[in-house]
């Protein structure tokens, strides 16, 4: 993806930001192109630093071509090309880092949260370098993983969602069909969800079965 700024001057390029200078004018085209390539707003990309230090060395109304490697999520240091043209010919071409981070709209921590605490969902502007993981998606409810601060991004690697049932929980063993159904108390020995297969511990024989979770208290026996 490639963005391109038309200059009305020729581009001497420095740290001096400004709107009346050549450096803002490549600042801005560094800026246009990752908030085109993010599909975010202009505003939320933050442009901090950039090694430029030299000229260009490209008359008045040349144009200033930006790209970025495929893929690349913008955060920290990252190196563009930037070529110069000028009606119709190449007149630079240059490498240059930058320093970004730009801002998303993401579910945040309400209220500190100890270790399995219930998590308790607001939402916000974060910085993108703040993210540590994906996004949770979804309402939940979501458990803590960790301690976690107020304000702080949701992730998956920070919570998971809340079982339905605990390791450990007594449940109802449910076998059979038709007109013969047996039952028998059981130990859940891991954390589960709905629907998700599991084994317990039958409390009646000692033995272990593998069934599914239908209900928080109640798990369907494989035969």
């Amino acid at each position: 993806m490639e963005a391109i700024y038309a200059s009305t001057r020729p581009l001497i390029l420095g740290l001096t930001m400004g709107w009346g200078n050549a450096a803002a004018s490549v600042d801005s085209a560094i800026v246009t192109h990752v908030a085109t390539a993010l599909g975010v707003e202009v505003a939320d990309v933050d442009l901090s630093w950039t090694s430029m230090d030299g000229e260009l060395g490209c008359p008045e109304g040349a144009a200033v071509h930006v790209s970025a490697r495929p893929g690349e999520d913008f955060v920290g240091n990252v190196e563009f090309r930037l070529t110069g043209m000028h009606e119709g010919q190449l007149c630079a071409s240059q490498r240059v880092r930058a320093r970004l981070d730009h801002w998303v709209q993401a579910p945040l921590v309400s209220a500190a949260t100890p270790v399995g605490g219930r998590v308790e969902l607001g939402e916000g502007r974060v910085l993108a370098s703040r993210i540590d993981g994906a996004l949770v998606e979804g309402e939940g409810p979501w458990e803590a993983r960790a301690n976690l601060r107020a304000g702080e991004p949701v992730t998956t690697r920070r919570v998971r969602r809340l079982p339905d049932a605990r390791d450990g929980a007594r449940v109802t063993l449910v076998a059979g069909g038709g007109g013969l159904v047996l039952t028998a108390p059981a130990r859940l020995m891991d954390d589960a969800m709905v629907g998700d297969r599991v084994k317990v511990a039958n409390l009646a024989t000692g033995t272990v079965m593998e069934g599914t979770l239908v209900a928080a208290d109640r798990v369907s026996a494989t035969r």
